[in-house]
């Protein structure tokens, strides 16, 4: 008896412990972050303020960082899962970083993961294919170079429904 009321809670409460405030839900043509991009005027680097927002439009975080490469890179995970299962799909930002074409360049002063980084749940189900009944995972990358010196370019990143990411390039105050 015991058994049949622990083995249907126990893969609940597992798929749960990836579920927490990080990951957002998915809704097409959110804006999920803003990045203010410049070149510093030094070869393949690039002065990045960005900011993360909360579903409700409010900001969540805003820093600057010093990025090398001739882009920069914001990378999402998304947790998909099965309708059975109850729970909701989301994503969360992870990463900025810049990029040189070949590799990726973290942050001179921060590794650069953001909202807790890569998540150990999202990662279990990632690399165990037995688990493909609860849900998918994938994780997505935005990619844009900076706007010269002094004013930069400012870029919207927009969510799909399915969790990529868009840039979305803004007029910039003269």
């Amino acid at each position: 008896m015991i058994f049949i009321l622990v083995f249907p809670v126990l893969p609940y409460g597992l798929l749960r412990i990836g579920e927490g405030p990080l990951y957002q839900p998915l809704r097409a043509g959110m804006r999920v972050a803003q990045v203010h991009a410049t070149a510093t005027g030094t070869l393949n680097s690039m002065q990045v303020e960005l900011t993360l927002y909360h579903p409700d439009g409010k900001t969540g975080y805003h820093h600057v960082y010093l990025l090398e490469g001739d882009r920069w890179l914001l990378r999402d995970e998304v947790l998909t899962y099965a309708g059975w299962t109850g729970l909701q799909s989301g994503y969360k930002i992870v990463q900025l970083a810049g990029y040189d074409g070949k590799q990726l360049r973290l942050p001179t002063k921060d590794e650069g993961s953001l909202n807790g980084g890569e998540d150990v749940f999202f990662d279990f189900l990632r690399d165990h294919a037995w688990t493909s009944s609860l849900g998918k995972t994938a994780d997505y990358r935005v990619y844009a170079r900076p706007g010269p010196r002094p004013q930069g370019t400012t870029y919207d990143i927009l969510l799909n429904g399915d969790g990529t990411m868009r840039t979305q390039q803004l007029e910039n105050p003269k």
